[in-house]
């Protein structure tokens, strides 16, 4: 028998931004043209709790910090993030993060997880599909 996962197309993740050891927060440009984010708009990124693998882009207004230009004025970054100093390590690359699809629970409050944990997710939002695809497409038959 077919896995759900195995007809569904299988899309590459959106990548969203990079977190460097330094706490330099880089928003990919296909994140800041998917979500619309503009130089000054108020951002954060907050760091998952302990035992959670979640983390969230916090673009509400009341988020303390921005986003500002990056590098030689070219990819946009959040300014003045405080993350835990023991969360990223000096002797791994940068991490980088990903979007879940779909809406967020909390308007403005983006759930991320890291390129391991997001293809765990993302293959299960995949599978959900296509289940909820398939109960769609079955026309019920009606009792007289």
């Amino acid at each position: 028998m077919n896995s759900p996962t195995a007809t569904a197309p299988l899309l590459p993740p959106l990548p969203t931004l990079s977190v460097t050891d330094q706490g330099r927060v880089y928003l990919h440009a296909a994140l800041t043209t998917h979500l619309g984010l503009e130089l000054a708009q108020p951002a954060n990124l907050v760091a998952p709790p302990t035992g959670s693998p979640y983390w969230h882009l916090d673009l509400r207004p009341a988020a303390n910090c921005f986003i500002v230009s990056g590098n030689n004025g070219q990819r946009l970054r959040i300014s003045k993030v405080q993350l835990p100093f023991e969360l990223l390590s000096p002797d791994e690359p940068p991490l980088t993060l990903y979007l879940l699809p779909g809406e967020p629970a909390i308007p403005g409050y983006y759930p991320l997880l890291p390129a391991a944990a997001f293809d765990e997710a993302y293959t299960a939002f995949l599978a959900e599909a296509a289940v909820a695809a398939r109960r769609a497409s079955v026309t019920p038959i009606p009792i007289a």
